[in-house]
């Protein structure tokens, strides 16, 4: 089975996963304006096939990180 590793920060994590954003938006329709406005995209991976190679903080104190997953899961998240 091939690796894929990635730069990412990571915004949030639970027992079974973490969220990352890789600065990619998408827009979204406020139902109460009609307005469209861009959200931040995150990708949510489970902690089981996910290993961070290594971390740190960023000028602006986001939690950066390079991680390790296999190739079949990046593909399937759309992430190559």
């Amino acid at each position: 089975m091939s690796a894929f590793i990635l730069t990412a920060e990571i915004r949030s994590t639970t027992d079974r996963g973490l969220a990352i954003y890789q600065g990619e938006t998408h827009d979204v329709v406020d139902e109460r304006t009609g307005e469209i406005i861009a959200r931040d995209h995150f990708v949510w991976l489970p902690k089981k096939l996910t290993t961070i190679l290594r971390e740190w903080r960023d000028r602006d104190n986001r939690r950066m990180a390079e991680i390790e997953i296999p190739e079949w899961l990046a593909k399937e998240k759309e992430l190559i």
